[in-house]
């Protein structure tokens, strides 16, 4: 997987294994991803180092792309050690990174399942879908503008709309405030049924553990169901369900997308 565009998300993981682990063992390694070329591959490690705050810091070396991130860190004065990188580790390039990453997605599909899930016993949280009651009265208003089906639910003063197309979300998006006004509510969260097929889920247990990961098919708005295909053979296991950042077309091509709000 790659850290990108889901920065926060890899960080509050960390930790939280991090204090599982610290009661469990003597020492403790964290190997991160090898995101190192830029700007923002920067801001993530340090940020990253910052949270952790480790006793040592060991940087392969590769072929130079990690100084800019060795220097910063040895700027912070964290101590560093650079680790030259096995002769034998050719370095990869971010295609040949998310080539590998491909081939995962594809592995996983092979052996997935279809798996119905209730959206009102495994809501997905970071939409949030599945949480509040289907609000018909703004159904019909916003199916009037567009001329298009829409689902709408509200909790309280919050309001979550589904189109069949994005360009249809985008263009609700672009009157969002008279929207609110229009629903009643003061928060309004806009996406579409083409933003969530193939997306990437991550499925959640009580203990807020992941135990598998998916990519949704479709959602039935009046069975309040979405079809997932999973690596999950029981979907009693399943509390809840946290959207991601990446699309998994049915050949296993990682497509980037525009993230819901991070949640771990």
């Amino acid at each position: 997987m790659t850290p990108y565009n889901a920065e926060e998300c890899v960080i509050a993981s960390t930790l939280k294994l991090l204090r599982e682990a610290r009661g469990k063992a003597d020492l403790i390694v964290v190997n991160t991803d090898g995101w190192v070329l830029d700007e923002k591959a920067v801001k993530y490690k340090t940020s990253l180092v910052s949270a952790v705050n480790p006793d040592k810091i060991a940087v392969m070396e590769g072929f130079g792309q990690s100084q800019l991130l060795t220097k910063t860190l040895e700027k912070m004065r964290y101590k560093v050690f650079n680790v030259p990188s096995p002769p034998s580790r050719p370095l990869k390039t971010r295609s040949q990174r998310k080539f590998y990453r491909e081939t995962a997605f594809a592995s996983m599909l092979l052996s997935a399942q279809r798996l119905n899930i209730n959206i009102r016993t495994c809501p997905i949280l970071n939409i949030p879908l599945g949480l509040g009651e289907r609000y018909l009265e703004a159904e019909l208003k916003i199916e009037r503008l567009l001329n298009s089906s829409v689902y709408v639910e509200r909790l309280h003063n919050i309001a979550t709309v589904i189109t069949i197309k994005d360009f249809q979300a985008e263009l609700l998006k672009q009157m969002k405030s008279e929207l609110c006004r229009l629903l009643k509510v003061a928060t309004l969260s806009i996406t579409s049924l083409e933003a969530l097929r193939s997306l990437y889920i991550g499925l959640h247990d009580e203990q807020r553990n992941l135990v598998g990961l998916g990519i949704i098919e479709s959602f039935d708005a009046e069975k309040s169901q979405l079809l997932v295909r999973t690596n999950i053979r029981d979907p009693s296991q399943i509390c809840y369900i946290l959207a991601g950042s990446i699309k998994i077309t049915k050949q296993g091509e990682e497509k980037l997308k525009k993230s819901f709000p991070c949640f771990t």
